[in-house]
């Protein structure tokens, strides 16, 4: 089974997660469960970046610059209804799209100026507003009709609420932050350009006034480099690397997400003292250096990718090793 690589993943309030395909744009859902798990490649849809509502509705931009909507797609099969959603200008000019808590649209334009929907239902249909006073983004992450976080062109992070936009420093104090994203229950991540993850404090958190904190259990040597974060809930956090690959964390233990079809190998083993993870694949699949180096590399980085705690040249004995491929 070939791994499909993304570049851009939002997971919606249900936790069901859509992605954009680096290849070919088209947009996916991830579909399935312990036992069988697909990337279901949608019939019609193509995008650069997804804002995930639920399992049967998303917004999109595509790579000119579109915005489209897509609803009723709760069938895998049948796909859903596509529509093409003028932008402000009626010219195509959208660059990133997100979708808050209250189902509040928020678009940012070419130029970085950004916009959003009249909240929803207040009877007036669907219609851009111009968000004023100066603000401007490449990023967009959506809480609700009054509030948006952001990261512009300059690589800084920005906070519109209540018609007021604050600058908020990163956790460097450069301008170094490159992808945000808002949870459900408002937490706030952001990655910055060097391929870190960072979290907002927030009430409970025991850290004083609130601020930016690293999560250390993203392994960038593990994992590679930080490129799009989307967050659920402060404990359900998807991220892909720049290779496009799709990462979770739930309650900071992060695991690449990778398909498994019902006819997947399982293979189990329960490390032994003195054992190292090169000579347990070595010997279990039965593979000698050098001419099979580049499959034992492979299923070292599939075992490490699959199973939390572990990296190359660390083990712990009486653990068990799983390994789907």
């Amino acid at each position: 089974m070939t791994e499909r690589r993304f570049k851009h993943i939002s997971v919606g309030k249900d936790g069901r997660v859509w992605a954009a395909d680096k290849t070919d744009d088209t947009v996916c859902r991830l579909y399935g469960d312990a036992e069988f798990l697909s990337w279901v490649p949608d019939k019609v849809g193509k995008a650069d970046v997804v804002a995930a509502v639920d399992w049967g509705n998303a917004w999109c931009v595509n790579s000119a610059h579109q915005i489209w909507h897509v609803t009723n797609a709760e069938s895998v099969d049948a796909g859903g209804t596509w529509a093409q959603v003028p932008t402000y200008s009626d010219q195509a000019d959208a660059r990133s799209i997100s979708v808050g808590s209250d189902g509040s649209v928020w678009y940012a334009q070419t130029d970085g100026v950004v916009f959003r929907t009249v909240r929803p239902g207040d009877g007036t249909g669907l219609f851009w507003v111009h968000e004023t006073g100066g603000g401007k983004l490449d990023v967009v992450a959506a809480v609700d009709a009054t509030n948006v976080w952001g990261v512009n062109s300059a690589n800084q992070i920005w906070h519109w609420a209540h018609g007021t936009w604050t600058q908020i420093p990163t956790h460097s104090g450069r301008a170094d932050a490159k992808t945000i994203s808002v949870g459900n229950d408002g937490s706030v991540w952001y990655g910055s350009t060097d391929g870190a993850l960072f979290r907002h404090t927030q009430p409970g958190d025991g850290v004083g006034l609130p601020r930016w904190m690293q999560d250390t259990s993203w392994d960038q040597k593990r994992m590679g480099d930080a490129d799009v974060i989307s967050v659920h809930t402060r404990g359900d956090v998807w991220c892909l690397n720049k290779n496009g690959q799709v990462w979770r964390t739930l309650d900071h233990k992060w695991q690449q997400v990778v398909e498994r079809g019902p006819d997947e190998k399982v293979w189990t083993y329960k490390i032994k003292p003195g054992d190292g993870l090169m000579a347990i694949v070595r010997k279990k699949f039965t593979l000698k250096d050098p001419q099979d180096t580049q499959e034992i590399n492979r299923l070292v980085d599939l075992i490490v990718a699959q199973n939390h705690g572990i990296t190359r040249d660390k083990i712990n004995a009486g653990d068990v090793l799983t390994l789907r491929y």
